[in-house]
């Protein structure tokens, strides 16, 4: 399949979420940084567990004489399925992203990805990065990551370090004040998470 067709995407999604062959990036994450204004897909395959209830999982999924289901592109950024009772891969059968990352990717690498919408939040510009994914698929260490490395950082602690970098750096006589929420969203319910007690907000939208 044609890395540039869109016919695993939605047929309204703008051009800029549409692949872009490797030929034509200066760099790996262009195709991504360069397009501030539009919604981007990014899928992450998280590294493997050696430890904990689901290593011997993880373990399976690097198994060489396991075989696997499908799979990772990272050059044409897609994941192909396997075609049904062969041994081949059907082309036909591709998901494209703006950005497809293996399980050796470091949490740098992932930030950098991201960081231009984090900074663009102090030049004026809304900016959401959601984690979604099943069951240890790797969302908490995307986003949270370990804490007690600070190369195995994610995207939230790095977020908070260009926020008070991009603070430091600014005019003195800019005033700046930053707000936090914490909430977890399951069994589609927010929850506080500096306030357990509650249990169920609503979303409003603020007018300014």
């Amino acid at each position: 399949m044609d890395p540039n067709s869109n016919s695993n995407r939605r047929e309204s999604a703008p051009a800029s979420l549409q692949p872009i062959p490797p030929a034509q990036l200066d760099s790996p994450l262009e195709g991504v940084t360069n397009a501030v204004s539009s919604v981007q897909v990014l899928c992450r395959f998280r590294p493997r567990q050696d430890e904990g209830i689901n290593s011997a999982y993880y373990a399976s999924l690097t198994d060489k004489q396991t075989p696997s289901p499908f799979i990772v592109d990272s050059t044409n950024n897609c994941i192909k399925t396997k075609t049904d009772d062969r041994d081949d891969f059907d082309e036909g059968r591709g998901f494209y992203f703006d950005k497809v990352f293996l399980p050796d990717t470091t949490q740098s690498t992932i930030y950098d990805s991201v960081e231009h919408i984090v900074s663009g939040v102090m030049s004026g510009f809304n900016g959401t990065l959601l984690a979604y994914g099943q069951t240890s698929s790797g969302k908490t260490h995307t986003m949270e990551g370990k804490m007690s490395d600070e190369e195995s950082f994610g995207i939230c602690p790095r977020a908070v370090d260009t926020l008070f970098n991009c603070i430091e750096d600014a005019d003195p006589d800019i005033e700046f004040t930053l707000k936090l929420s914490f909430v977890e969203i399951y069994c589609e319910k927010i929850r506080d998470l500096l306030e357990p007690e509650n249990n169920n907000l609503k979303i409003k939208e603020m007018q300014n």
